[in-house]
This record gives C-alpha cells, structure tokens and sequence, in this order.
C-alpha cells in the first residue's frame, strides 16, 4: 500500500494531489485512527499550501499591474489580492476537533492562530496558540506561538503576561528576527514598567547585537 508521505511525481499537480487526499479523507468518514488523522492534517497543509502559493502569485501579478496602471493612470487601479485561507481554516479545526493531540497538531494549531490573526479574530487566536503552548510545550513551534502571545499581552499592556511568554521562548527554536524583536520587546517592557536600569542594559545590548550583525538594525 502506498505511504501516505511519499513524495508525488513532479509532474502531478498540486490539484491532483489534494483530491487524492480529498479522496482518501472521505473515506475516513466514521473511522478514528492514526492513518486517517495523518490524511486529515497532510490534507489540511496541502490547502494552506494551495492557499499561500496563490496569494503570492496574484501578488505578483497586481504588482506587474500596479507598474504598468502607474505609467499611465488609465482605467481602474488594480485591486490588491488577499489571501483566502478559509479552507485551510476549516480543515485545521476539524483536524484539531477530531485528533486535538494528535502529533502534528502543534502545526495545526499555529496556523489557526496565525489565520484568525490575519482575520482580525484576535481571541480565536490566543486560544489556538494558547493550547499549542499547552498541548505541545517543546514542539519548535510553541516559542513562536510564545512571541504571538507576548505580543497580544504587550497591545493590552499586560506587561507581566508579555514578559512571561518572551521568558519562555527557546531561542534555538525562532529565527533571527523574532530574536530581535523580542529582545526588542523585553526592553520596552521593563521601560513601561518604570524598571529603567534594565531597560537601559537591554537597550545597549540591542545595539550592540545589531552593530554585530545578529540582529538586523532599525530606527530606536
């Protein structure tokens, strides 16, 4: 029986992969089981896949339209894409409602919450990062959703829950920038905090990570 992860032929399409795996979900109506779980959230990361590629190439596309629109000014402006991830969405929460620990379920539950972030819908996504933390305390991605946290904490000036978070984040687990602006982050909060001596020492050591080239440099 062919595996589940096996790697399609170039050849075969995008479109043609998600129905095979829209195929094999359908039959996993009224079954729980580990193989129908792998089925359910490789579908759900071939929609939001799907879903991303396509904004970047309409993005490409409305840029090529702006720079010509821009020449001559005639007709309407072209409209700015955005991105659809409604079907993904749909199919990370089902994932989640039917297998909520299921292994890959910490990717599952980043992507709702980075979906409904984009969507406006801030509770729903402290609630997604909220149980990926929970759940999955040492996946690679919980120190991602720990600076998702310390920044919604940070806009409700919740500085005691922004500093717990940024304390919690592995830095072997995030990429340079979410370094920097979490470094960044923590010194804001104890400047908010009154606690200015650590505010200062972590300001310096900002600059000198960024005059070393660790961090990429920005207007203080």
């Amino acid at each position: 029986q062919e595996k589940l992860d096996k790697k399609s032929s170039p050849s075969r399409s995008t479109n043609e992969v998600i129905a095979r795996y829209e195929k094999l979900n359908n039959n996993c109506r009224g079954k729980k089981n580990e193989r129908c779980a792998d089925v359910i959230y490789a579908l759900s990361k071939l929609y939001y896949d799907k879903a991303r590629d396509d904004y970047i190439k309409a993005r490409a596309e409305y840029e090529k339209a702006m720079d010509r629109w821009d020449k001559d000014r005639r007709g309407p402006e072209p409209n700015n894409p955005i991105p659809n991830y409604s079907k993904a969405l749909k199919s990370y929460q089902q994932s989640v409602k039917l297998y909520p620990e299921f292994i890959k379920s910490d990717e599952a539950y980043f992507q709702i919450g980075t979906i409904l972030t984009l969507n406006g819908d801030l509770d729903g996504a402290k609630d997604a990062f909220t149980k990926l933390i929970h759940i999955h305390p040492n996946s690679i991605r919980a120190s991602a959703a720990h600076f998702r946290l310390s920044e919604f904490c940070f806009m409700d000036r919740d500085f005691t829950c922004a500093l717990k978070h940024i304390n919690r984040i592995d830095k072997k687990h995030v990429n340079p920038e979410v370094l920097e602006m979490s470094h960044y982050r923590e010194a804001e909060i104890y400047y908010n905090r009154a606690e200015f001596d650590r505010a200062i020492d972590l300001f310096f050591s900002y600059v000198d990570k960024c005059d070393r080239g660790e961090y990429p440099k920005r207007d203080l």
